[in-house]
């Protein structure tokens, strides 16, 4: 679903739904980022913080701004989940 020009205001949605639903946005260039805790992500005025998977002992953290958010999209659950 594409953002409606208001990014931040749908993250924050997806965020602070309850239950909680997994989701995955597309930023600007293709790259796709998902979302399966809200604790992995934090909205702020100008961008969407995100906890990385952990690899080689750190833990990595990106920022991007919401101008560059482009696609969000639910993560439907696979048969069996």
């Amino acid at each position: 679903m594409p953002p409606s020009g208001n990014a931040h205001e749908l993250l924050k949605k997806y965020l602070t739904r309850q239950p909680f639903i997994p989701f995955r946005f597309e930023k600007t260039g293709g790259a796709w980022f998902e979302v399966h805790s809200p604790d992995m992500a934090a909205v702020t005025r100008h961008d969407i913080e995100l906890a990385m998977p952990i690899e080689n002992g750190r833990q990595r953290f990106i920022n991007i701004a919401m101008v560059h958010v482009d696609t969000v999209e639910i993560l439907l659950p696979v048969n069996g989940d």
